[in-house]
């Protein structure tokens, strides 16, 4: 059996608004359950729409849950989209 050591990887980003980071915890962590530490909603109330969001897709038919049009625009934004940039 081969073990492989673990691999810590850490990111640290400086961003000019609170948006991206909003973007990237609605689309990576909307299933998270806990949320990480750095999406402690209770310390960041710019978070709370994210909690209601949350609860949509926690609360209902997961199928059915649709993410929002402006955060899905601000994914493609983010990582380039259909086009690759």
């Amino acid at each position: 059996r081969l073990r492989y050591p673990k691999l810590n990887v850490a990111a640290q980003l400086t961003l000019s608004h609170a948006w991206p980071l909003f973007t990237i915890l609605a689309v990576l962590h909307l299933k998270d359950d806990p949320l990480p530490p750095c999406a402690d909603l209770r310390q960041n109330p710019w978070l709370e729409p994210l909690a209601r969001l949350r609860q949509a897709y926690h609360g209902g038919l997961y199928d059915a849950f649709v993410l929002p049009d402006l955060i899905a625009e601000a994914w493609l934004d983010l990582t380039g989209g259909l086009t690759g940039r």
